[in-house]
């Protein structure tokens, strides 16, 4: 799945693990930041969808792409 043009896509480490998760973009100043994790059992772009109100709040938004996700190792 291509990564939503207002993301980008970070890894981060879960036990030895390497997992990918997308970040909202944003300039200027620091700001407040969620961490939303989706309730499915696949990362879908409508979940980054859902968390559009809270991107338009001014938040940052992680969405992790948690352990075998959409091809992510683990289990």
């Amino acid at each position: 799945m291509a990564v939503a043009a207002d993301a980008h896509e970070v890894r981060y480490t879960s036990g030895a693990l390497r997992l990918r998760a997308w970040v909202s973009n944003t300039s200027g100043a620091p700001k407040p930041a969620i961490v939303y994790v989706h309730g499915a059992s696949a990362f879908r772009a409508d979940h980054w969808e859902a968390t559009r109100p809270l991107r338009d709040a001014g938040f940052v938004v992680m969405t992790p792409i948690l352990r075998s996700e959409n091809g992510s190792p683990g289990g």
